[in-house]
């Protein structure tokens, strides 16, 4: 019997184990839900150990704190974006310190929260007392109308399944609200072009692409021609950006 009891308790354990590891493996990006700028900050960064604080209003200033450095205020200076868009650099100064800031769009697990963003960063910090520059690492995520500036792979079309195969690659539109540009893939092209966002829309100005011809070319058109000079209504709930005009509604969703 206590041979019985025994076996019975180490498979209750393992399959406690088992749970717990697929529980710990399933891990999704948490959704920033607020459309309201958080603590008048368009991107809000932190970490700990020590514990830092970052937040950049991209009209007006860069703000960073720490226990461990006096707290360092800067412009919002020109940022430099590696050419596959996934890692943007700021480089800035002033009278109380220098900071030199990296965003990469790579999933990041907030140590303090347990939340898991959509932004690793790291900061290098100096302040006018401080002879040589901190290195500070954490995690970070987009607030308000900058919740937009992300890569968006188009889902439906009007209601209709757009399904990603060997033969039919996904449209994507990548948005760049600090430099006001959209990049993307039509499905066939390459595309370019300006945009402008507001509180509740975004708008496209015409569209420049490449200029190659595809299987898939009916889909491109259909979908150039449903966004390019034209300007929608959005809403972003549960990692899907909708665009909404009086012609068309196109389903987007986001890359993690």
């Amino acid at each position: 019997m206590k041979k019985i009891y025994l076996v019975i308790c180490l498979a209750s354990a393992f399959i406690s184990c088992q749970q717990k590891n697929k529980k710990e493996n399933n891990t999704s990006l948490t959704e920033i839900t607020s459309t309201k700028k958080t603590d008048n900050a368009d991107f809000i960064a932190r970490g700990n150990e020590p514990f830092w604080n970052l937040k950049i209003d991209f009209d007006q200033q860069m703000v960073f704190t720490s226990p461990n450095t006096n707290k360092i205020t800067t412009p919002v200076p020109k940022p430099n974006q590696a050419q596959d868009a996934l890692i943007t650099n700021f480089k800035a100064a002033s009278q109380n310190g220098s900071l030199d800031i990296t965003i990469t769009k790579q999933p990041c697990v907030d140590s303090m929260k347990g939340d898991t963003l959509a932004y690793k960063v790291t900061v290098r910090a100096k302040s006018k007392n401080d002879n040589d520059f901190t290195t500070f690492e954490g995690c970070g995520y987009y607030t308000g109308n900058y919740r937009l500036h992300d890569i968006w792979v188009l889902k439906t079309l009007n209601g209709k399944l757009i399904t990603d195969n060997e033969n039919v690659k996904m449209p994507n539109i990548e948005l760049n609200l600090i430099t006001e540009k959209v990049y993307g893939f039509g499905g066939c092209n390459r595309l370019t072009g300006n945009i402008a966002v507001t509180t509740k829309k975004l708008k496209f100005d015409m569209l420049a692409t490449t200029k190659m011809s595809c299987a898939q070319d009916a889909m491109e058109t259909e979908f150039l021609q449903a966004i390019s000079g034209k300007t929608f209504e959005y809403n972003i709930k549960h990692l899907e950006l909708t665009l909404k005009d009086e012609q068309n509604t196109l389903v987007f969703k986001k890359v993690d």
